[in-house]
């Protein structure tokens, strides 16, 4: 049995977008994901995945008020393959559309700790399940 389940860790790479698509509501909002390895001659080697995520109606409008650019973010969903035609070509985007999502903020630093860097889920929304919706 597959699903059709997605789960991201990543960074906003600009602040949610939320727009009117007839009587609901949509917010876009993309992620860079990156990947880090070491190379074969031991340095150390960096990809990175942008991903556009799209959230409807209630967990777009909790996405436009909790995350903004730069926010750490866990976004569990599911692919989605939008297509349309313009002038005379054919598009398709791939796309995760947002089920939760949960903000990683960081620890302030102390003076007696060096825990920066820890992640804190700061958090955690449940999306819920909307009829299916078009961009048209």
């Amino acid at each position: 049995m597959s699903a059709n389940v997605v789960l991201l860790h990543g960074n906003l790479t600009r602040d949610p977008e939320t727009r009117d698509v007839g009587s609901s509501s949509v917010t876009n909002f993309g992620l860079a994901i990156s990947r880090y390895y070491k190379k074969q001659d031991g340095t150390k080697g960096q990809d990175t995945v942008f991903v556009d995520c799209e959230a409807w109606d209630t967990g777009g409008r909790l996405v436009q008020q909790l995350l903004k650019k730069g926010d750490g973010v866990i976004v569990e969903g599911s692919l989605k393959m939008d297509q349309w035609e313009k002038d005379g070509q054919k598009h398709s985007k791939l796309k995760v559309r947002v089920g939760n999502f949960t903000k990683i903020g960081r620890q302030e630093k102390s003076d007696d700790s060096n825990t920066s860097n820890t992640p804190v889920a700061t958090a955690t929304v449940a999306v819920e399940e909307e009829t299916e919706k078009t961009p048209f």
